[in-house]
């Protein structure tokens, strides 16, 4: 998963609806968003062009010892 370091925030508020819908009976449909407005958790996706250059920087912000893919 990647997000940019301002919307952390809302990702983990995300990911604890998300959980919270998991553990639920039943089917939850309000942890599911249609489409990418609103979604804090992104494919990474760096346009760029032969020649070019360019800087990452990479957190790993993960907590309680989870593995990263």
């Amino acid at each position: 998963m990647d997000a940019l370091i301002e919307n952390v925030g809302k990702v983990r508020e995300k990911e604890a609806k998300n959980q919270k819908a998991r553990d639920k009976e039943g089917h939850d449909p309000c942890a599911v968003a249609n489409g990418l407005e609103n979604q804090w958790i992104q494919p990474l996706v760096i346009p760029g062009n032969q020649g070019n250059r360019l800087k990452v920087v990479s957190r790993n912000q993960l907590e309680g010892g989870e593995d990263s893919a």
